[in-house]
């Protein structure tokens, strides 16, 4: 029960609260709107506020931008340096396969001498 007591006076300090705020904040319009200085004054502090609001806005945008930008350069720095390893590794393979061509242009020569030479010892004996 002195939950149930303590719960419904907490909601009634609650409302009572709320309405404090709702009938401070009608003064203030009240005064407000009685001062032409002061709607005018008050009309420019909230064009202001939105001013500010919307470069805030912008700011926020530009740095996720440049986050979002950051993060294209990454891939393409990650893309050229693949690609310059890539070009390596096709030098170094070419260099290989011409290696390899030269290597085996001398075994074939050499493979034709012996069987020349063998050729010249067979007729002999």
């Amino acid at each position: 029960q002195k939950a149930i007591n303590k719960e419904i006076s907490l909601e009634d300090w609650w409302d009572q609260e709320k309405l404090n705020l709702v009938n401070e904040n009608q003064n203030l319009l009240t005064i407000i709107q009685s001062n032409p200085t002061l709607v005018k004054t008050f009309a420019e502090n909230l064009d202001l506020k939105q001013k500010l609001e919307s470069i805030e806005d912008n700011q926020n945008k530009d740095v996720d931008d440049k986050n979002q930008l950051e993060q294209h350069l990454t891939v393409i720095s990650d893309l050229a340096n693949k690609l310059a390893q890539n070009q390596k590794d096709k030098e170094e393979y070419n260099l290989l396969q011409s290696d390899y061509q030269s290597y085996k242009f001398a075994a074939e020569d050499e493979k034709s001498k012996l069987i020349e030479e063998i050729n010249i010892l067979r007729s002999q004996y």
